[in-house]
C-alpha cells in the first residue's frame, strides 16, 4: 500500500493515537479494578487525638513502636494483609503516649490527619491515623473479598525529612 505523500502525516498520527491506546488501556482497566483509598475524615482524627479504641477493629502500626508514622484500625470483618504493618494490642495508654509524643514536636512535623479506609466498593473497612504529616497515604487494594493490601505510608513529600527519623538536612 502505497500512502500519497499528503496523508503521510495523518496516517503517522493515527498509527500514534492506535499505539497509545493500545498502551494505555491495560493502564487504565488495572488501575480501575479492586482498589480503595482514604477519605479525610475529621471525626477520626477527633477519635484517635481521644485516645478513643474502637472495639470491633483490629489495630496495627508501620515505623518502630516508639514512634510510628501512622496506626491503622481495620474492621474485625476484613483481614489485612500487609508485611508493612505490625499487629498491636493498642490501649488507650498507648495510643495517648504516641499522640502526646508528637504534640511537642510540632516545629518538625505537619498536622496529623485521621481518615476513612474505603474499600473498592466505597465501604468503610477501617480508620487511619498519620502521626507526622497529613499528607501521608497510603495504597489500599482490595485482594480478595474481606482481605485488604494496605501499603507502608507514603510520603507526599520526601526531600523534608524529620531530625528525629535520622536526618538532620532540611532541604
Amino acid at each position: 500500500m502505497k500512502i500519497k505523500p499528503e496523508n503521510r502525516k495523518n496516517y503517522i498520527n493515527n498509527i500514534w493515537l492506535i499505539f497509545i491506546g493500545l498502551v494505555c488501556i491495560p493502564f487504565v482497566l488495572g488501575c480501575s479494578n479492586n482498589y480503595g483509598r482514604l477519605a479525610v475524615n475529621g471525626d477520626v482524627k477527633s477519635q484517635f487525638e481521644k485516645y478513643q479504641i474502637l472495639p470491633d477493629h483490629s489495630y496495627y502500626y508501620s515505623g518502630s513502636k516508639a514512634r510510628p508514622r501512622a496506626v491503622i484500625g481495620i474492621h474485625k470483618d476484613y483481614t489485612l494483609d500487609s508485611k508493612f504493618w505490625n499487629p498491636i494490642e493498642l490501649t488507650s495508654n498507648q495510643l495517648k503516649r504516641w499522640v502526646n509524643y508528637f504534640g511537642p514536636h510540632s516545629q518538625y512535623v505537619q498536622p496529623a490527619n485521621g481518615s476513612d479506609i474505603l474499600s473498592d466498593q466505597g465501604e468503610r473497612i477501617g480508620v487511619w491515623y498519620a502521626f507526622i504529616d497529613w499528607r501521608d497515604w497510603v495504597r489500599v487494594e482490595m485482594v480478595a473479598e474481606k482481605i485488604v493490601n494496605i501499603s507502608k505510608p507514603i510520603e507526599r513529600n520526601p526531600k523534608i525529612r524529620l531530625k528525629f527519623y535520622g536526618s538532620s538536612k532540611h532541604e
